[in-house]
């Protein structure tokens, strides 16, 4: 049977095109407060008071939506994110790579601006597939660069009904080298906490938190939110190394879905340990896995010592 492409001129006019937008108000202490608390985050830090300056969490930058009064669609996904028209489906987080550069600060007032950098057309076990990478990079008012999430969302042509639970077939980790091991970090995610999240990143898709919704397309549950990953594997990096800026770079894929009840287990090993000027950096092997030891994401990071 000849493949068909799905590569309309509708979606091939989305290669290269740039978008940019602001947030709607600065970054405020209560922001970053609901950030931290939606994820059971305990460092104290996030949640300084008195001084009226808690530091932000590095992922708070990527995982909430800054556009509190920009519109959703009929699913509850912000309308500024990448979607495409039917026969594809929802959006599937394939994986991001965070870079940071400068820490968020409460009064800080954002500008993002995306530019779509590939498509590509892959025929699935399921059906036709489109991966569509994408930068975003995020600025304060003064044009300071904060971070670039490089991130790529996977579309399916779908049926309704026929979904599969899975991002693919389970993938055996391999090339675990030798080196320190970094501290687990672990977290039983329910769907209280998942819904926390949505309000906290005001983000209401319902692929994350609409159980009804989620079975109707073939998925098992509700299913915990992509970015929720790189959030705890950034904490486990952060609580190894002691203090949020020294992270400096985190890349991870997501290669199969979790569910409400679900515990995560972030796990790392310390590998290679090069130097930029004078700062020494050590490169990082990071990984999730569930409660039965399947794995759930891979990646990798890098901190400094200083």
């Amino acid at each position: 049977m000849e493949n068909v492409s799905y590569l309309t001129p509708e979606i091939q006019a989305l290669l290269g095109q740039e978008v940019t937008w602001k947030a709607t108000e600065p970054v405020d202490a209560g922001k970053i407060h609901r950030f931290a608390k939606s994820l059971g985050l305990a460092n104290p830090i996030y949640y300084d008071i008195e001084k009226g300056q808690p530091v932000a969490p590095p992922t708070f930058l990527f995982s909430v939506n800054h556009d509190s009064l920009g519109d959703f669609d009929e699913t509850g996904r912000p309308t500024k994110r990448l979607s495409l028209p039917p026969p594809f489906g929802p959006a599937m987080r394939g994986g991001n790579k965070y870079q940071f550069f400068q820490q968020v600060r409460v009064g800080d007032r954002l500008w993002m601006k995306r530019k779509v950098n590939g498509l590509e057309e892959k025929q699935g076990r399921t059906g036709a597939l489109l991966f569509v990478p994408y930068d975003v990079q995020y600025t304060n008012k003064g044009g300071d660069l904060l971070g670039i999430n490089t991130e790529t969302l996977i579309f399916r042509v779908t049926q309704e009904g026929k979904e599969k639970n899975r991002m693919s077939s389970h993938t055996v980790f391999e090339d675990r080298r030798e080196g320190q091991e970094i501290p687990p970090y672990r977290v039983t995610v329910s769907k209280v906490q998942m819904m926390m999240y949505a309000a906290a990143t005001w983000n209401p898709n319902q692929l994350h938190w609409d159980s009804d919704f989620c079975k109707k397309r073939g998925f098992a549950e509700a299913n915990i939110a992509g970015p929720m990953f790189g959030d705890y594997l950034a904490e486990m990096l952060v609580k190894w190394v002691g203090d949020p800026s020294r992270l400096k770079s985190l890349d991870y894929v997501n290669r199969n879905m979790a569910f409400p009840g679900d515990t995560l287990i972030c796990r790392g090993k310390a590998l290679g340990r090069p130097r930029q000027g004078n700062t020494e950096l050590i490169d990082c092997q990071v990984w999730v896995e569930n409660q039965k030891g399947e794995i759930l994401v891979q990646g990798s990071g890098q901190v400094s010592l200083g």
